[in-house]
């Protein structure tokens, strides 16, 4: 049942049609069994105005049905990084015996409500005893009590929503490579930088927030730096010049062409 407050569908002011399709994909960990029975609140939980809109599908999974696929989140390197950002909730998140999958896939969408309402339904398991989450696509941990201490009414933050990764081996003759993770949620392509330096940072945290919010770069596409100089965005070809970095989506590098 929904009630209370009306939460806006976060705006895409800056689309523009002909984009992928935004997929959304989130585990939530149980330490006892979930019935898959879900209550969703505007005022606890964010849900957008309009409701899901069927963009958003719930399934259950339990140890007992794939074991193989559910001890895969308990191995290395992902284990490490999850103890490391659950803190003293890495136990219960140890102790889990069922997670639901929070999916879903929007064909270019004018606007994000098709995130709003993925994290509507995760902050409803995470009051209903969920204990972990897992942000498929940014590859980030959270405690269920930092998504419940999200606003339901927050506004949309790139930060949130993906992750910017600077890969720590360097690529011999390209050197490091920083690359987002995480776009597909917006029906846009991951941003690749070879050769970046970790300055390039907030740079990238731009051009990704453009993109989230509907910016459209295709392929041999430019844009201006002002008097710095022009970005281009070329094609991602791993496995020729570049390493095959597992984005789990279409890939575009970026090049800073100074004036």
């Amino acid at each position: 049942m929904l009630a209370g407050m009306s939460v806006p569908r976060w705006e895409r002011p800056l689309y523009a049609p002909g984009g992928a399709a935004a997929r959304v994909l989130t585990w939530v960990f149980f330490e006892r069994p979930y019935s898959g029975q879900l209550q969703l609140s505007r005022r606890r939980h964010g849900v957008p105005e309009g409701g899901l809109r069927g963009e958003i599908a719930l399934r259950v999974h339990t140890e007992e049905q794939d074991p193989e696929w559910f001890r895969g989140f308990f191995e290395e390197p992902g284990l490490s990084l999850a103890r490391r950002k659950l803190g003293s909730d890495f136990a219960a998140f140890e102790r889990s015996c069922c997670c639901a999958t929070v999916m879903g896939s929007v064909p270019d969408p004018a606007d994000l409500g098709h995130i709003q309402a993925g994290w509507a339904v995760v902050a409803s398991l995470c009051e209903h005893g969920g204990v972990a989450v897992l942000d498929g696509h940014a590859g980030r941990w959270y405690t269920a009590a930092e998504v419940l201490g999200w606003a339901p009414d927050r506004g949309f933050d790139v930060h949130r929503e993906i992750s910017l990764v600077f890969e720590t081996d360097a690529t011999p003759g390209i050197g490091h490579i920083m690359h987002t993770r995480g776009m597909v949620r917006f029906g846009r392509p991951d941003l690749v930088l070879p050769g970046a330096d970790p300055e390039l940072a907030p740079l990238v945290w731009e051009l990704a927030g453009a993109l989230a919010l509907g910016l459209d770069v295709g392929e041999g596409s430019e844009l201006d730096l002002d008097e710095a100089g022009t970005v281009a965005f070329l094609p991602y070809t791993p496995g020729q010049h570049l390493p095959e970095l597992h984005l789990n989506n279409q890939g575009v590098v970026v090049e800073i062409r100074r004036r």
